[in-house]
C-alpha cells in the first residue's frame, strides 16, 4: 500500500490527516458535482414560487407561477409564429415576478405583478410599451385570479399546508352548511305551519295583516275569520314532537362549528388551529358533548322533515346515542383540529401524546417541519447523528394502521398537492412531515435545491400512507414518485470537460454521503485530494458501500464535488458518515419494500419459483437423454427401416445436448418469454401492451421490443409471478441506466 493510500485510509478510518496530501474540506466552497447545472433558478421555470389562490380556480387551489403563465398563454397567445411576441413578452414578465418574489418570502401576486411590469415598462423603449401593456391586460383578463405568491423557503411549510388544509375545510364546510341551512328551512317550516292552525292566528286582525295594504278593505275580514273557525281546529303537531322539532331547530342553529352561510361571520366560531397536540386534544374533548349533540340532532331533524321518526324506535336510540357513536362518516361532516408542530418544539411528552393522537381515530392533522436532517455531531464522541429524525418518525407512523402519513419535501409540495387534500380529507388523524433547509445547509445554495437534495439522497425520501385508498400496503402504501424508485440511489450522467478540453462523461450516484457534503458542520468528515494523488483504491461511495469488509480494507470512498470555478474534487469521505450512508440505504430499502419494490419475500418466492422450474427442466432434460440412450440396438440383418429408425435416434441423442447449449447461450443475448408456461396474468402487457401481447391462447410473447425500453423489460420480467419472461442483454447502448439493469437481469436470464 502506497503511502498516500495509507494516509487516505488513515483518514477514512480515524477522520485525521498526517499531512498536506489531504486537505480538509472546509477549506474549500464546494458543493456535489451534480449542482453544476444549476444556478439562478430565477432564470429556470420550475415548480415555484407558488400562488396559494383567494378563489379556487377550476378546483385546484394552488397553481405555480409556471402553470398559471402557461394557461394564460393557452388563452392569449396564438398558436405559432402569430403568437411568439405575446409568449415572449409573458415569459419576461414570469422571470421578472419569480425573481423579486425571491427577495421576500411571501407576498400578494397582484403586488409582485405590478411592480415586475412597472420595472419592465420603464426599461422598455416607447413604443414597445403599449404593446407590453397591452399583453399584461389581456393576461389579467384572461385569468384574473390572485393570492399569496410563496417560494420554496422556511415559511413555505406552514403557510402551504395551512392553505391546502383550508381548502378542504372550505369544502367540508360548505357541504355540511347546505345540509345544516336546509334542515333549519324545513324546520322552520313545519313550526310557522303549525302555528298557522292555530285559531288565535285566524282572528280578523290577524287575517287582515297577511294579506297585501291593497286588498284590506276588498273582504270582509270579520265574516271570514267566522267561516274558518267554524272549520274546526286543524291537526296540530303533536307538543312531544313539537318540543323535539324546537330542540332539534335550536341545536342546529346555535352551533359554533361552522358560520352560517347566511348569517356572515359568527364571532364565538370555535378555532381549529393549535400549536400543540395537547390543546387541540383537550379542545377535541371538551367540544365533544356538544359535537354529540349536533350530530343527534342532524339525525332527528334528517327523520323529522322525511316524516320517519317513530318515537317507540328512536327516543331511545338517539337518545341514548354519545361520542361511541360517532362513525368515520360522522366525523367527516366537521372540522379537522390543525396543528403545527417543528421539530424543536417536539419534546418527549409532546410526541408522546402525538403518537397517542396518530393512534385514535381523532380528525387531528399535524404539520411537523423538518429543517434539519443530519443533526449536530456529538461533542463526546465525535459520532454523527444516527436520528434522519424527522424521517423517523414519519415512518413509525405509517405502523399506527389508522393515521394518513405524508412525508415530502419543501421542493416537491406542489408536486403533492393532491396529497395533501386527500390527508385533510380523511376523516381520522393525519401526518404531514415536511422537509425545508433551516439555512445551515447548503452553502448559500437554494433551499429548493436543499430540499430536492434530501429527497434525491434518501435522507427524507418522499412516502405516503393513505388508509382510505384500500386493503393492503400495495394500495395504501406509495413510494414510487422518489427520484428512480428502483435503485439505493439516484444515478444520473455528469458531461464534463478533462484538462486537455476532451468531454467525458461520468455516470454519478447521490448517496447521503454527497447530502452531508452540503452542511459545513462536517467539512471535517471530508479530506479533498489533490488530482496527482488520485488513485484506482479511490472508489465512489456507492461502490464502496457494495463492497464486503475484507475488500473495503484496501479502498477508500470519495464524493465527487465541484468548487465556484466548476473544477472536479474528489473528497474522502470518514468512515462514520460511511456508516450514516449505509443507514441510510438500509432504511430506503425497507420504505422500497413496504412500497412493493424489491421485495425481499416476492423475490424468494421467485427465486423458489425459478428453481422448481429448473429442477423440473433438468429432470425433462435427463429423461430425454434416458429414452435416447436407451434405445434398442439392431439385429444384424434388421430390415432397413429399423436400422434407419436406430440411427435418426442416435442422430437426435447426439443433437440434444448442442440444441439445449444453444437455447442457453441465446437466452443471455436475446430476449424471450416461455410462451407455454404464461398464466396471463396481464403483469407485463399492462407495463406495456405494445412490448407484449397475448397470442391466440391468451398467452404472452414479445410483440416488438422496440416499442419498449430494456428498464421495462426488466422490472416486467422482476414482476412476472412464473418467472417465464428473460431479458437477455440490453439492444440500445444509450439507454439510461444499463448497469443496474444488465445486473438485474444476470438472475433473470
Amino acid at each position: 500500500m502506497s503511502v498516500e493510500l495509507q494516509e487516505l485510509v488513515r483518514f477514512h478510518r480515524t477522520g485525521k490527516a498526517v499531512s498536506e496530501t489531504a486537505a480538509i474540506g472546509e477549506a474549500l466552497p464546494l458543493k456535489p458535482a451534480l449542482f453544476a447545472h444549476y444556478g439562478d433558478l430565477s432564470a429556470l421555470r420550475y415548480d415555484y414560487p407558488v400562488i396559494l389562490l383567494d378563489e379556487p380556480v377550476d378546483g385546484e387551489y394552488v397553481l405555480s407561477l409556471t402553470d398559471y403563465c402557461n394557461r394564460i398563454l393557452r388563452k392569449i397567445a396564438p398558436p405559432g409564429a402569430g403568437g411568439n411576441r405575446v409568449r415572449l413578452q409573458l415569459m419576461a414578465l414570469e422571470t421578472a415576478i419569480r425573481r423579486m418574489s425571491a427577495q421576500v418570502s411571501v407576498n400578494k401576486l397582484s403586488r409582485i405583478w405590478n411592480l415586475a411590469g412597472a420595472e419592465l415598462l420603464a426599461k422598455s423603449d416607447d413604443d414597445k410599451r403599449e404593446l407590453l401593456q397591452e399583453t399584461w391586460d389581456a393576461a389579467v383578463a384572461a385569468m384574473p385570479l390572485d393570492g399569496l405568491l410563496v417560494n420554496c423557503d422556511k415559511d413555505l411549510p406552514l403557510v402551504f399546508t395551512e392553505h391546502a388544509w383550508r381548502a378542504a375545510e372550505n369544502q367540508r364546510a360548505a357541504a355540511t352548511m347546505a345540509k345544516i341551512d336546509r334542515l333549519i328551512l324545513r324546520l322552520g317550516d313545519m313550526l310557522r305551519i303549525d302555528e298557522n292552525k292555530d285559531g288565535r292566528s285566524r282572528s280578523p286582525r290577524n287575517l287582515k295583516e297577511s294579506v297585501g295594504v291593497h286588498y284590506r278593505d276588498t273582504f270582509d275580514f270579520e265574516l271570514l275569520a267566522d267561516m274558518l273557525n267554524k272549520s274546526g281546529d286543524q291537526a296540530r303537531l303533536p307538543a312531544a314532537r313539537k318540543k323535539r322539532i324546537k330542540a332539534a331547530l335550536a341545536t342546529l342553529q346555535a352551533q359554533r362549528f361552522f358560520t352560517h352561510s347566511k348569517g356572515g361571520k359568527v364571532d364565538n366560531r370555535h378555532n381549529f388551529e393549535f400549536r400543540s397536540v395537547g390543546a387541540a386534544m383537550q379542545a377535541w374533548y371538551e367540544r365533544l358533548p356538544e359535537l354529540v349533540a349536533l350530530n343527534n340532532a342532524l339525525a332527528i331533524a334528517e327523520l323529522e322533515v322525511d316524516n320517519r321518526y317513530r318515537e317507540d324506535r328512536h327516543d331511545v336510540a338517539l337518545g341514548q346515542l354519545g361520542a361511541q357513536a360517532l362513525s368515520p362518516a360522522d366525523l367527516a361532516l366537521y372540522p379537522s383540529y390543525f396543528v403545527s408542530l417543528s421539530e424543536k418544539e417536539l419534546d418527549g411528552s409532546e410526541q408522546a401524546l402525538l403518537m397517542d393522537a396518530l393512534s385514535s381515530d381523532l380528525p387531528i392533522k399535524v404539520l411537523y417541519e423538518v429543517s434539519d436532517l443530519l443533526g449536530n455531531p456529538s461533542p463526546i464522541d465525535a459520532q454523527l447523528h444516527n436520528g434522519l429524525r424527522g424521517q423517523q418518525f414519519a415512518s413509525m407512523a405509517t405502523g399506527l394502521n389508522d393515521a394518513f402519513v405524508l412525508q415530502v419535501s419543501g421542493a416537491k409540495l406542489y408536486e403533492h398537492r393532491e396529497r395533501f387534500l386527500q390527508g385533510f380529507r380523511y376523516s381520522g388523524p393525519a401526518l404531514f412531515s415536511v422537509f425545508v433547509s433551516s439555512g445551515r445547509v447548503g452553502k448559500k445554495l437554494p433551499d429548493y435545491l436543499v430540499s430536492a437534495a434530501a429527497e434525491e439522497s434518501r435522507a427524507f425520501p418522499m412516502f405516503c400512507y393513505d388508509p382510505g385508498a384500500g386493503r393492503g400496503m400495495a394500495a395504501r402504501f406509495v413510494v414510487s414518485p422518489n427520484p428512480q424508485p428502483e435503485n439505493d440511489w439516484p444515478v444520473h450522467e455528469l458531461d464534463y470537460q478533462d484538462q486537455d478540453l476532451q468531454r467525458q462523461s461520468q455516470q454519478l450516484a447521490f448517496t447521503l454521503a454527497d447530502f452531508a457534503a452540503l452542511d459545513s458542520r462536517y467539512a471535517d468528515y471530508f479530506a479533498d485530494v489533490p488530482d496527482e494523488s488520485w488513485t484506482e483504491s479511490m472508489l465512489p461511495v456507492v461502490d464502496f458501500l457494495a463492497l464486503d469488509d475484507d475488500q473495503a480494507l484496501d479502498h477508500v470512498p470519495y464524493v465527487t464535488l465541484i468548487d465556484d470555478d466548476n473544477r472536479l474534487h474528489r473528497l474522502v469521505v470518514d468512515d462514520k458518515l460511511i456508516r450514516v450512508a449505509r443507514r441510510g440505504m438500509e432504511r430506503w430499502r425497507m420504505l422500497q419494500e413496504e412500497g412493493g419494490i424489491k421485495n425481499s419475500l416476492v423475490k424468494e418466492a421467485l427465486d423458489k419459483a425459478r428453481a422448481e422450474w429448473q429442477r423440473e427442466h433438468d429432470k425433462a432434460m435427463d429423461e430425454l437423454r434416458q429414452e435416447l440412450g436407451n434405445t434398442a440396438p439392431v439385429a444384424r440383418g434388421a430390415p432397413k427401416e429399423a436400422e434407419q429408425e436406430a440411427n435418426d435416434a442416435a442422430s437426435a441423442e447426439s443433437q440434444a445436448e448442442p440444441l439445449e447449449e444453444v437455447v442457453e447461450e441465446e437466452a443471455t443475448d436475446e430476449a424471450y418469454i416461455e410462451t407455454p408456461r404464461c398464466t396471463t396474468c396481464d403483469e407485463c402487457t399492462q407495463k406495456n401492451d405494445r412490448m407484449f401481447a397475448y397470442d391466440e391462447n391468451k398467452q404472452a410473447y414479445i410483440a416488438d421490443l422496440a416499442a419498449g425500453t430494456y428498464r421495462e423489460l426488466v422490472e416486467a420480467a422482476e414482476s412476472c409471478q412464473v418467472a417465464i419472461i428473460h431479458p437477455g442483454k440490453p439492444w440500445n447502448p444509450d439507454e439510461p441506466g444499463l448497469d443496474d439493469l444488465i445486473r438485474r437481469a444476470e438472475a433473470l436470464n
